[in-house]
């Protein structure tokens, strides 16, 4: 079977375009650096306004 250059060329752009991402996800966090994220996150969600319902916040 024969396929011309430019359908082959495009199969293998299509291949690195698919395999790139996978190879530039972030490593795996250290246990401080996911301690750190987690309060961020959670000073992110605590509210610091009283709640006008109840006053407890």
């Amino acid at each position: 079977m024969k396929l011309p250059k430019i359908l082959i060329g495009a199969i293998a752009a299509g291949i690195a375009i698919q395999t790139l991402p996978s190879c530039s996800k972030d490593k795996e966090l250290t246990p401080q650096q996911k301690e750190e994220a987690m309060k961020k996150e959670m000073e992110k969600k605590r509210n610091t306004e009283p709640c006008p319902g109840c006053g407890m916040g």
